[in-house]
């Protein structure tokens, strides 16, 4: 491929060009909105991070802005991925390295730390865990669901599976703690 090395952007920079790249112009909410809708089982990005990727990327010309004016409502900016913006964000998926990951786990933290605490509290939190986690799998499943109804959602239809694999496996994890926990402590008999 001829052009540019990849640019020196973080990551979310690289998430905000490749919800361009699948949309056709879009505003910061609407992004915002898109990835929410996507990208929220595995990447996060707040309101004002969408705003500031935005800026730095038009900045350096991978992004093109416009202002569109509106009946009875404000004005709104809207942006569209460039060449350079396209070639940026291919150069990022083909150089990029594969690199385990780092969760950052409240859960697991506290978990960490039960020797610390009251087991029925642990009990308590490990099972509103699980409704919770529970309903990652369901919406995943929906969205994959709903990917299979536009006819060829290759790669998202294959992250919705890959969420619902990641989020099944710890469905399963918490049961094995909460298992573990009643061994360590048994549940106190209901009255």
């Amino acid at each position: 491929m001829s052009g540019p090395a990849e640019p020196q952007l973080p990551t979310t920079s690289f998430a905000v060009l490749g919800l361009l790249a699948s949309a056709w112009e879009s505003s910061g909410y609407d992004l915002k909105r898109l990835a929410d809708d996507s990208l929220r089982f595995f990447f996060k990005i707040a309101q004002s991070q969408v705003y500031n990727e935005l800026r730095r990327l038009a900045d350096g010309g991978f992004v093109t802005a416009r202002e569109v004016r509106q009946e009875g409502r404000p004005d709104k900016r809207v942006f569209a991925i460039t060449d350079a913006g396209r070639e940026a964000l291919e150069a990022w998926i083909d150089e990029g390295e594969a690199h385990p990951v780092t969760i950052v786990h409240p859960v697991i933290l506290r978990m960490f730390f039960g020797q610390f605490a009251d087991p029925a509290r642990l009990r308590r939190m490990l099972e509103r865990y699980a409704e919770l986690n529970d309903g990652v799998v369901s919406d995943l499943e929906a969205i994959r669901a709903r990917l299979d109804e536009f006819g060829d959602p290759t790669f998202p239809g294959m992250m919705a599976e890959w969420g619902v694999a990641i989020y099944g496996n710890e469905g399963r994890a918490i049961a094995t703690a909460l298992t573990r926990l009643d061994e360590l402590a048994p549940p106190e008999p209901e009255d």
